[in-house]
């Protein structure tokens, strides 16, 4: 699998806060770039994962 380049300022490197938004975006890289949209919100969709206030999460056309 080819690999993504970001552009990233130096700068971003030495503050911790900034290395939280790089690791975000490169999921959103790889997500987008390994085509996994689908094959994740499936994932989603098929769980029946309690959340708070009791509700279930998926299987909500």
């Amino acid at each position: 699998m080819p690999l993504t380049v970001l552009g990233v300022p130096w700068s971003y490197l030495t503050y911790l806060p900034h290395m939280a938004l790089l690791a975000y975006e490169v999921g959103h890289a790889v997500e987008r770039d390994g085509r996994l949209t689908a094959a994740l919100l499936s994932a989603v969709n098929g769980s029946n994962v309690k959340i708070r206030g009791g509700r279930s999460r998926g299987r909500h056309g």
